[in-house]
């Protein structure tokens, strides 16, 4: 679940990243309508997912630049932060995040999105840059 005010790991374990890094990029999946989830990266570690929809969503894969995922069991109302290590791409490599050593491994967000392989539909997220007025606000909710 990606609400709540407990912590958890914020790095992905072995078992995570084995199961990640089989997942294929949805391309064939169909294409919902964008979704009213904004996600906005939140310093180098991290993301800020905020659910403005009326409904959690269930089960999902998250993508990445439609590389990285990670697979959450709910995606709640409100707010959430995220660990970009989490994420995986199809090597076992974690997102890019850079280092003080090396800032020019960062690799900025570019797209966001969500993938139920119940339904087979796969939905754009709102990516908003973090000096974005708009994204600015309390944290409300931290999992991860």
């Amino acid at each position: 679940m990606l609400s709540g005010c407990r912590g958890t790991e914020s790095v992905v374990s072995g078992a995570e990243r084995a199961e990640f890094s089989q997942l294929s990029y949805p391309s064939d999946a169909t294409v919902g309508p964008p979704l009213e989830v904004h996600v906005v990266r939140d310093g180098r570690r991290g993301l800020r997912v905020m659910n403005l929809t009326p409904a959690d969503l269930g089960r999902v894969q998250v993508w990445l630049n439609a590389e990285y995922v990670r697979v959450v069991d709910e995606v709640a109302i409100g707010e959430t932060w995220l660990s970009l290590r989490r994420w995986v791409n199809g090597f076992g490599e974690s997102y890019p995040t850079g280092t003080f050593f090396s800032p020019d491994k960062n690799q900025p967000l570019a797209l966001a999105e969500v993938y139920d392989p119940s339904t087979g539909l796969r939905r754009q997220l709102v990516v908003r840059r973090s000096d974005d007025r708009r994204a600015t606000g309390a944290l409300t909710t931290v999992s991860d």
